[in-house]
């Protein structure tokens, strides 16, 4: 009525539930190593995104004050100038790797700050150390000023030297406004909107509070 199992069915029977049984351990120890390493990835990542969004909170830059000078024609502004610090708890800020982005009567230009010469060598940025003894590129700790001379107006195309928009002459004149955006490597920003008095209040090579 019944086959009789031999002892060499029972041993091809167990031989293949061992097989089956050893599939299943491997394929469960390759499953668990995957989901590891993805847990170990996504750790990574969301540590990294984490101290990301950290440094674009608490890293930017401080602007102490802004005053500007007035022009050889006394029709306005010729060049601005900012004294900048690290904000509170900000770390060290290359101002280096600082975009400088420029929204005046002539349009918007985004520009690299620059550690040149505004008087000497014609340059549209200067950056000067005030106190901190530091480097005048990079703000380290908050106790120290840089200053940040920003030239507007440009030689009309006599190769002299270059304001923001290049060779351009031009200057913010009475009753015009401006918006300067600072944002660091880190991507965090700072404004400053700048507004010339009308009537212009001083004279050639004066530094006029804006």
């Amino acid at each position: 009525m019944f086959d009789r199992i031999n002892k060499q069915d029972r041993g091809q029977v167990g031989i293949g539930t061992l097989i089956v049984f050893i599939a299943l351990v491997l394929v469960a120890a390759i499953a668990a190593g995957v989901l590891i390493n993805t847990a170990g990835f996504l750790q990574t990542q969301a540590e990294s995104t984490g101290q990301e969004s950290t440094d674009q909170v608490s890293n930017n830059l401080d602007i102490i004050s802004t005053t500007g000078q007035v022009d050889a024609d006394n029709t306005g502004i010729d060049q601005v100038t900012f004294i900048l610090s690290l904000a509170p708890g900000s770390d060290s800020i290359n101002l280096l790797d600082t975009t400088l982005e420029y929204v005046g009567p002539n349009g918007p230009i985004t520009t690299s700050i620059e550690d040149g010469a505004v008087e000497a060598d014609g340059a549209s940025t200067e950056l000067t150390e005030i106190s901190g003894g530091g480097d005048a590129t990079l703000l380290e700790s908050s106790s120290e000023r840089v200053e940040l001379t920003v030239r507007l107006e440009g030689d009309g195309g006599d190769g002299n030297f270059d304001g923001i928009y290049g060779a351009q002459d031009t200057v913010l004149g009475e009753g015009q406004s401006a918006q300067f955006r600072f944002i660091t490597a880190d991507g965090t920003q700072r404004v400053d909107e700048v507004i010339v008095d009308d009537p212009l209040i001083g004279s050639n090579g004066d530094d006029i509070q804006l």
